[in-house]
């Protein structure tokens, strides 16, 4: 995968109890890690858990039967970033 594809990840939306995850652009960096160049263009109300410049890695997540994505779960702890 070329480091400068952008593709989408899915961030969690801050203060939703059941869970919102928003759709953000994001840069293939190595392995499972990936860098977020999304804006967010409300974060008042809508505040990612990540924030636009940060390394996070990222799981393969089953949505609903057939559709999956890309899921930011931590930021990235790898020392070659």
């Amino acid at each position: 995968m070329s480091k400068t594809m952008e593709q989408l990840i899915y961030v969690n939306v801050v203060g939703f109890p059941d869970g919102n995850l928003e759709p953000v652009k994001a840069i293939y960096q190595h392995g499972s890690c990936f860098r977020i160049v999304g804006v967010n263009d409300d974060d008042e109300h809508f505040p990612w858990e990540f924030i636009t410049g940060e390394i996070v890695t990222c799981e393969k997540v089953s949505f609903y039967e057939d559709e999956s994505g890309l899921v930011a779960k931590q930021k990235c702890r790898c020392t070659n970033v």
